[in-house]
């Protein structure tokens, strides 16, 4: 993603004035770096440093309370991410803003009715049971009480399947472009068609 953390958080801020709500902002930040049961997905290098420098500037730049602030960089398996989205999304109400950031691979082969974010222990040929489903995030945010949910996906989005395609920022878009209430807006780390893989010779 080419956006600063400062940036990032100043777009949230930009967005929560545009819709002001008298409530509090609540923030997660999923960062998921190894992957222990899929050997072709490759370690990422940054998800977490991500997620903690997007964490670091979250109470100055998107007004969120120290205790609002809940960063995921380890024991990132299918259990806790899906019980920290879950309890960031229901513990909200409706005066609330939920940030969500998530810096992990994605997937969304052809053959699939749905896309996936893998976690620590996702399995590339048992995604359904071993990565999180889109739709189960989908559903969540259409049943959370929160007035507003804003979504950071920094997806490492590989080539998959016999021909190489991987629509997860097509399936991410229309899935939770779909959703009225509450209000989602959305920023994703590649464009619907671009691929997005990190760069090895990086610096952090």
């Amino acid at each position: 993603m080419n956006l600063t953390p400062r940036r990032l958080l100043s777009l949230v801020a930009g967005l929560a004035a545009c819709f002001p709500l008298l409530g509090d902002t609540r923030v997660l930040l999923v960062g998921v770096n190894e992957y222990f049961e899929d050997l072709t997905a490759g370690r990422l290098l940054y998800a977490d440093k991500d997620a903690r420098l997007v964490a670091a500037h979250a109470a100055r730049r998107a007004g969120a309370k120290a205790g609002d602030i809940h960063t995921l960089v380890e024991k990132t398996d299918y259990m806790r991410v899906q019980q920290e989205l879950i309890a960031a999304l229901f513990r909200a109400t409706p005066q609330d803003t939920v940030v969500l950031f998530i810096s992990a691979h994605g997937t969304a082969r052809p053959e699939d009715r749905d896309g996936f974010i893998h976690v620590s222990r996702s399995a590339r040929d048992k995604l359904e049971s071993t990565a999180i489903p889109i739709s189960e995030i989908e559903t969540w945010i259409r049943n959370s009480p929160a007035g507003r949910v804003i979504v950071f996906a920094d997806l490492s989005r590989q080539r998959s399947g016999p021909t190489g395609d991987n629509s997860i920022n097509m399936v991410l878009s229309k899935r939770l472009g779909g959703i009225t209430k509450p209000a989602v807006a959305g920023v994703l780390g590649s464009l619907p068609r671009q691929y997005s893989e990190e760069d090895p010779g990086l610096r952090f």
